[in-house]
């Protein structure tokens, strides 16, 4: 039992560790066919493995520069639209006050105030 132990714990892939713990092999003869069953198994079905890319840290930070310089570039150029768009709203938005002394109000025909504000209209009611 202590060989399939030293056997199963020598091995170093954790995928294959389990496959064979866990069929809990009586011999050593059965633990290493387990082993050897598992290797050949996964060699048919063509197993994938994430591939592993090795950066250097300066490419690593342009890369990263690049990005900041582009995103800074594209909020700048943003704001610059916004804020075209704000004054032209404004323009368009904006009314210049009337001067009420110029108006005639239709309740009392002074000048000075309009019918909502009328204070003739206070003293009728």
């Amino acid at each position: 039992m202590y060989a399939i132990d030293q056997f199963v714990h020598g091995l170093t892939r954790p995928e294959l560790r389990s496959h064979v713990q866990y069929r809990h092999p009586s011999t050593i003869d059965a633990a290493i066919a387990l082993a050897t069953e598992f290797k050949a198994f996964e060699g048919s079905q063509g197993i994938m493995r994430k591939p592993r890319f090795d950066y250097d840290n300066e490419s690593c930070n342009q890369i990263k520069q690049n990005q900041q310089e582009v995103t800074r570039k594209d909020i700048a150029d943003l704001l610059k639209n916004l804020t075209q768009t704000l004054k032209v709203r404004n323009r368009s938005n904006s009314r210049e006050r009337t001067n009420m002394s110029d108006r005639e109000c239709f309740t009392c025909h002074e000048k000075g105030n309009i019918a909502p504000n009328c204070p003739s209209r206070d003293k009728e009611n």
